[in-house]
């Protein structure tokens, strides 16, 4: 199986402070302080639910585009409710329009937005291992 995106995260002594090496960009992520951490980026659960809303808006601005329709700014926000044990968790995306938009376009660039890689990615489960490893 090959690596379809990869990202090397280094944690050294700067309590939970850890820097992000993706393909071409750098990043950090933080915990809270009610977690141990100094509160200097986002914490991980942030990063994850901005990359569903980012990937959401993207992909409903690239099927508008190739329609050519008008639908201005897209915002999306993206609550994690947190569930109990046999409930689990449920991700709500809130998504508005700038443009006013007949609900036939709204209707299908909400669908459209169901269908952005990272949406598909958590709406099944995903198999992961934990390896250890010397990573250069």
């Amino acid at each position: 199986m090959s690596s379809a995106t990869s990202v090397k995260c280094t944690l050294s002594n700067n309590k939970y402070l850890t820097s992000v090496n993706g393909e071409k960009h750098k990043f950090n992520v933080d915990e809270p302080f009610e977690y141990g951490g100094d509160d200097t980026a986002p914490k991980p659960t942030e990063y994850l639910l901005g990359a569903l809303g980012a990937c959401t808006a993207i992909t409903m601005k690239m099927y508008a585009e190739r329609k050519e329709w008008e639908i201005g700014e897209i915002n999306v926000l993206v609550d994690l409710l947190k569930g109990n044990n046999s409930d689990g968790n449920v991700i709500v995306k809130h998504v508005s329009f700038q443009e006013k938009l007949n609900d036939e376009k709204i209707d299908r660039l909400l669908k459209i937005g169901e269908k952005c890689p990272i949406s598909k990615m958590l709406a099944h489960p995903v198999k992961m291992k934990l390896i250890s490893k010397k990573i250069n």
